[in-house]
């Protein structure tokens, strides 16, 4: 069983699998058993466990 999780962009642009995040944005991550983060520049993720949850929102 895949956990769930909270992607937030602090700062800069990240690449997660086929989908550009960018400052201030918000990924749910649910039912996933990898996922590949890729940048071009600095940047700041903040990833949060959703425990106990059956899917992130």
């Amino acid at each position: 069983m895949s956990g769930q999780a909270y992607l937030l962009v602090s700062d800069g642009a990240v690449q997660v699998d086929d989908t550009l995040a960018t400052k201030g944005d918000g990924i749910a991550i649910s039912d996933q058993p990898s996922v590949t983060l890729s940048a071009d520049a600095a940047c700041e993720v903040l990833i949060i466990e959703v425990p106990g949850r059956i899917s992130a929102r």
